[in-house]
């Protein structure tokens, strides 16, 4: 009876001011924990609005349909939502795009993300996906040239992470100058990215100063990790830096006592300075650690320390 009553005042509603009576509708929906009763408020919403719904109510009453996994209605109403006056927004396309491909439509999702990259050029979401789905259809070129453009116009961050995803597809392509490059970028657009930096170091081992930038940004960044100390102790050394080259190994030392690289370096280090037993007994510590180590094979076979710089500078 009370639904009944309820239906009624609705109707009359509806006809005396659809604008409130949608609001109503509206508000039930999203007060509502069950998905099939927002369903229901947000389908009457969209009803009462008389083919001038919203954007923001079309892409809801969508995602409302796919919980209750009416997958058909949920892709018409994102549809709608897309085509909308107002113009298609980054969480529709999206959507959209993902139903799209999951239906095997790859060209009718390339143009949703293309059409709504126009109104959105700097989406990193939307960047991204358009790329990925670039890739996998085998337009690597096409790909590349869309996260580029994405990357000028994004913000600082957006930029950053775009070109992370440019340097791990020029990576994947054998492309390694242009990776490079893609690397320093999104290193130098958002320093306190761990990934970039990460990125960098591995592809600069053959740019000493661009190598050192990117461990001491390591360092800084996640001070507690004992690799990165070790690989700035080597390099240090190997730039005849022998007192930062110690603190560095001693850091890393503190982090893990049993770091392979940085045991290694350290018995160098004592070695150069004229202390042989106590750099055997970083070598044995070595040993125990690390049995491939190339200064552990060198004492082994000599029974002394014979170092030479091809045992430390491959940890470069």
């Amino acid at each position: 009876m009370e639904r009944s009553k309820a239906q009624e005042t609705l109707q009359t509603l509806r006809s005396v001011n659809p604008q409130r009576c949608m609001s109503l509708l509206t508000e039930l929906a999203y007060s509502s924990h069950s998905p099939v009763e927002r369903h229901r408020w947000l389908s009457e919403a969209v009803s009462c609005a008389r083919g001038d719904a919203s954007r923001k109510l079309l892409h809801d009453l969508g995602e409302a349909s796919l919980v209750i996994d009416r997958r058909d209605e949920a892709m018409s109403y994102f549809e709608q939502a897309f085509q909308h006056p107002d113009g298609p927004d980054v969480d529709t396309a999206k959507a959209l795009a993902q139903m799209y491909v999951r239906k095997d439509r790859t060209k009718d999702a390339l143009e949703v993300y293309r059409v709504a990259l126009q109104s959105s050029p700097g989406s990193l979401p939307l960047i991204r996906n358009y790329g990925q789905l670039l890739l996998k259809e085998g337009r690597s070129s096409e790909a590349i040239g869309a996260i580029s453009r994405g990357a000028r116009l994004a913000p600082a961050n957006e930029a950053s992470a775009l070109h992370l995803l440019l340097a791990e597809l020029h990576q994947g392509l054998g492309q390694m100058s242009e990776a490079l490059i893609a690397w320093e970028a999104a290193a130098s657009l958002n320093p306190e990215s761990v990934a970039a930096w990460r990125g960098l170091a591995a592809a600069a081992r053959s740019d000493g100063q661009l190598h050192l930038r990117s461990l001491r940004n390591l360092v800084r960044l996640e001070p507690g990790n004992a690799e990165w100390h070790a690989q700035l102790g080597a390099l240090r050394l190997a730039a005849g830096e022998v007192v930062e080259a110690e603190a560095d190994v001693d850091r890393a030392l503190k982090l893990d006592p049993c770091n392979g690289p940085a045991l290694e370096l350290k018995a160098l280090l004592l070695e150069k300075a004229g202390k042989e037993s106590q750099a055997l007994d970083f070598v044995e510590r070595v040993a125990r650690e690390n049995k491939s180590s190339k200064a552990v094979v060198a004492v082994e076979l000599t029974g002394k320390l014979h170092w030479e710089s091809v045992h430390w500078i491959g940890l470069l």
